[in-house]
C-alpha cells in the first residue's frame, strides 16, 4: 500500500495493502511500466483526548419525510421499482460508540453505524464478535467533517485504528469541494444515518453483499463493504454503468463472484482481467505521468487531464488508482482560464463529489486509470 500523504495535503492516500510487485499492464505516455504502488502503515496517535461531540441537533429543521426521498433518473426509477432487490431501510441507526469495544476509546468516532437484525444473526453464531466486525464508525476526520467509514474486514488492527484515530481523509478537505453531489451524512437528529442526494435521503438497494444508491444520470454510488474493498466497489459500479450488470436479481453469479473476492486489494492487472472475463471485453489502461505544478502540489499536465476528459466521453468513467486506492471517475471539467474539476464516486467514504483537480494526487509517479472500451 502507498505512502501517507502529508498533514498539508488534502486527500488521504489509500487504506490496506495492494498486492506486492504487482506490474501494469500497458505503457505509460513515456514509455515506461511502473508498479502500483504500496501504503506503508500509517503511524497512530494516542487517544487520550476527550470523545468528539455529535453535531448539535437542530430540531427547527425538521429532516425531510422519507416522502420526499429523491427518485432521481426517471428512466432507471421505474426500474428500480420493479426491482425485488429494493429495500425500506432508508434511515440506518447510529448507535454510541461506547457500546462497541473497538470504537469506545477512540475519541474522534462520534457514533457507529449498526446493522441490526443482520448483526443480530451474526452475534448468534458469532458472539458479540459479529456486532464489532459488522459496525462502520462515523469518524470526526481531520477537517471537522464526520465521514462514514467501513467495517474493518474482521478485526481492528493497527493500520484501521490509526487511520480511525487520525481521522484520514479519502475524498477530500471538506473546504476544497466545489460540489457536494451525494454521500453518506449524519442526519440532524444525530441517531440515523442516510444515503443523500442534493439533500434528500435515497433508497438503498441490495445486492448480495453490497448496497447500491441511485444516482442522477443512471449511475449508482457502491461504498465499499470492508477496509480493503474499493476496488471490488469500484469494479461493480463500472459493470453497472456499461449495464453488464443488473438490480432485478438477475446477475446473481457475477455478484456472487465479486463477493468473493471481498478483503483484498487487487491491481490494476487483476480489475481488468476480471473486467474482461465478465463483459467479453478488453479493458483499457492509460497512464499519466504526476509532476509537480507551479504550486508546488502534484499534478497531471493538461494534456493529461484533456485525454481522460476525452476517453470518458468516449467510454464513460474509469476506475482511478492513486497511491493504491481506487475510485470512479466520472468527469473532468475544464473551466476557460484552464482550471480543471474532477468528479469522483469514492468508495471509502460513500460520497460523490466534485474538487479542483490539482487537490487530488500525491507524489506518485503516474495515475493509472481503468477504461472498458
Amino acid at each position: 500500500m502507498g505512502e501517507s500523504r502529508p498533514r498539508e495535503q488534502t486527500a488521504a492516500q489509500p487504506h490496506g495493502p495492494s498486492a506486492s510487485g504487482a506490474r501494469a499492464i500497458s505503457q505509460a505516455s513515456d514509455g515506461t511500466l511502473s508498479p502500483l504502488g504500496e501504503r506503508a502503515p500509517v503511524q497512530t496517535e494516542r487517544a487520550g483526548r476527550r470523545r468528539a461531540a455529535l453535531p448539535s441537533a437542530n430540531t427547527s429543521q425538521a429532516f425531510p419525510p422519507e416522502s420526499r426521498t429523491s427518485t432521481v433518473a426517471s428512466a432507471s426509477s421505474s426500474r428500480r421499482q420493479r426491482s425485488s432487490a429494493l429495500t425500506s431501510d432508508t434511515y440506518r441507526p447510529v448507535v454510541s460508540p461506547e457500546n462497541f469495544a473497538s470504537f469506545s476509546n477512540i475519541s474522534n468516532v462520534v457514533g457507529v453505524l449498526d446493522y441490526g437484525e443482520a448483526a443480530n444473526l451474526m452475534m448468534r453464531s458469532a458472539g458479540s464478535a459479529g456486532r464489532e466486525m459488522l459496525a462502520e464508525p462515523m469518524v470526526r476526520c481531520e477537517d471537522g467533517r464526520v465521514r462514514r467509514f467501513p467495517r474493518s474486514n474482521g478485526g481492528i488492527d493497527q493500520d484501521y485504528r490509526g487511520q480511525v484515530q487520525l481521522g484520514m481523509i479519502y475524498d477530500v478537505d471538506s473546504s476544497r469541494i466545489s460540489r457536494r453531489i451525494g454521500g453518506i451524512e449524519l442526519l440532524p437528529d444525530n441517531r440515523r444515518a442516510a444515503f443523500l442526494v442534493d439533500g434528500h435521503p435515497v433508497h438503498p438497494i441490495k445486492l448480495g453483499v453490497f448496497t447500491l444508491y441511485q444516482l442522477p444520470g443512471g449511475k449508482f454510488m457502491v461504498p465499499q463493504p470492508g477496509f480493503r474493498d474499493c476496488s471490488t466497489a469500484c469494479e461493480l459500479m463500472m459493470l453497472l454503468d456499461h449495464q453488464a450488470v443488473s438490480t432485478d436479481g438477475q446477475s446473481e453469479a457475477t455478484v456472487q463472484s465479486l463477493a468473493r473476492r471481498l478483503d483484498r486489494r487487487r491491481t490494476g492487472e487483476q480489475i481488468m482481467s476480471s473486467l474482461q472475463s465478465t463483459t467479453r471485453r478488453v479493458p483499457q489502461l492509460v497512464e499519466h505521468p504526476i509532476r509537480a505544478a507551479r504550486s508546488g502540489r502534484p499534478n497531471l499536465d493538461k494534456a493529461a487531464w484533456r485525454d481522460l476528459a476525452a476517453k470518458i466521453n468516449e467510454m464513460g468513467p474509469c476506475i482511478l488508482s492513486n497511491g493504491g486506492h481506487d475510485v470512479m471517475l466520472d468527469e473532468v471539467r475544464e473551466e476557460p482560464h484552464g482550471n480543471f474539476f474532477m468528479t469522483i464516486r469514492e468508495p471509502f467514504h460513500g460520497t460523490v463529489l466534485e474538487f479542483p483537480a490539482a487537490e487530488y494526487f500525491g507524489p506518485r509517479d503516474c495515475a493509472q486509470a481503468i477504461f472498458l472500451g
